[in-house]
């Protein structure tokens, strides 16, 4: 599914100055409202399926492709996650033709899904009970086939999908916060301590119908309990804002390598942390933050310029 921050008639755009009647199409290149206008309008977002049964796919219905699940291919810009339970996969749904999380010739929107997008990078099905992928173990997560790096050792290649049957991944969300509107971010790369694998996130993407500059933002589907790296190539902006979504009380520390040596003053639901929260500071001596202290604990080293921060989920 896609999430759109594009209203397209004027009565909800401020594109237009005259309104008039406040069902005026915003652009008539989206009519009929088959080409993409706007970028991802949410923050987060999530479907649910539960007591599902799929049944008569196979990988050649008819002397066509058949899949019972796959993804939005005109989402570039991200795919939110899905939450499955409950599911049966009757016979007549056959192994090679049950998820397709993989490149797709399909195209539709003016658009179409490349290989570097995080529409197809970070797309991911979480099977919160072991029905999905039939493992019996709660907690497991269908990611894509194109971004194997983010798999864990013991994931397995499936037809058309990696099943990682014993690892839960969750969203981590970047925002840069009051950056100017012409600055250039590049992808930014997220690096896993625990085997050493890299993934990155590109961003939004510009819309192709009505000219609307993508908010600067990135994301990753990233493995609890697990320390990570993040490196921006391009200078980062002053303000930054995170969001790990995961309702489980994991934690993952992310290292964000920083241009310039200057501290920052952390905030939480709008509140300033005070200095219990900064591990520099820690009655135990000076250190960066584990995977085992609170949400929103932090350090800044000066001489590697990397801030450390350690985000956790649940209530």
């Amino acid at each position: 599914h896609m999430v759109n921050g594009m209203p397209k008639l004027c009565e909800t755009n401020p594109k237009m100055k005259v309104c008039r009647p406040p069902t005026t199409p915003v652009k008539e290149c989206v009519m009929p409202w088959d080409e993409r206008i706007g970028s991802l309008g949410a923050r987060y977002s999530e479907s649910i399926w539960s007591d599902v049964t799929f049944g008569h796919f196979q990988k050649d219905d008819c002397g066509r492709p058949s899949v019972a699940f796959t993804m939005n291919p005109t989402s570039i810009d991200l795919n939110f996650p899905h939450r499955f339970s409950g599911v049966l996969w009757l016979p007549s749904a056959h192994n090679d033709s049950r998820l397709f999380l993989d490149r797709t010739v399909v195209s539709g929107n003016n658009v179409k899904m490349g290989w570097d997008m995080d529409g197809l990078l970070h797309v991911a099905l979480y099977d919160m009970d072991g029905s999905l992928l039939e493992s019996g173990r709660p907690g497991g997560t269908a990611i894509s086939v194109a971004n194997p790096e983010l798999a864990a050792k013991d994931c397995e290649a499936r037809p058309g999908y990696i099943s990682c049957d014993r690892k839960a991944y969750r969203l981590l969300k970047w925002e840069a916060v009051e950056a100017p509107e012409n600055r250039v971010y590049s992808k930014f790369k997220a690096w896993r301590a625990s085997d050493g694998r890299s993934t990155w996130s590109k961003g939004l993407h510009d819309d192709p119908c009505l000219m609307d500059p993508p908010r600067p933002e990135r994301a990753w589907q990233m493995a609890g309990d697990n320390y990570y790296n993040l490196t921006m190539f391009t200078s980062p902006p002053k303000h930054h804002r995170l969001f790990y979504f995961n309702e489980e009380s994991e934690a993952v520390r992310l290292d964000i390598f920083l241009t310039q040596p200057f501290t920052l003053e952390v905030y939480m639901d709008g509140k300033l942390l005070g200095d219990e929260f900064n591990t520099a500071w820690a009655a135990d001596g000076p250190r960066y933050p584990s995977l085992s202290d609170p949400h929103g604990s932090y350090a800044f080293d000066p001489h590697q310029r990397r801030f450390y921060i350690t985000m956790r989920g649940g209530d």
